[in-house]
């Protein structure tokens, strides 16, 4: 892919979260490979995890997660 801009040095980003596991199965009912896969298969791939995330975490129970952001940025050459 083209970057027509003068790399920047990377810096490390993320999103610091506490969810519920409810919150966190929503998002990753989000993905688009979940999506890709629900459809091809009629069922979520979250039942594949279910019983083992339900061993880990409780229902009304927060926990704290950090998303990893990855950024390509640049600066407009002239």
């Amino acid at each position: 892919m083209d970057f027509s801009f003068q790399p920047l040095p990377i810096q490390n980003f993320e999103i610091e979260l506490e969810w519920t596991k409810q919150q966190f199965k929503g998002y990753l009912e989000t993905w688009s490979a979940t999506q890709k896969y629900t459809k091809a298969n009629g069922v979520s791939p979250l039942s594949i995890i279910e019983e083992r995330l339900n061993t880990l975490w409780g229902d009304e129970e927060k926990m704290k997660l950090a998303i990893p952001l990855c950024l390509r940025i640049g600066r407009v050459v002239k």
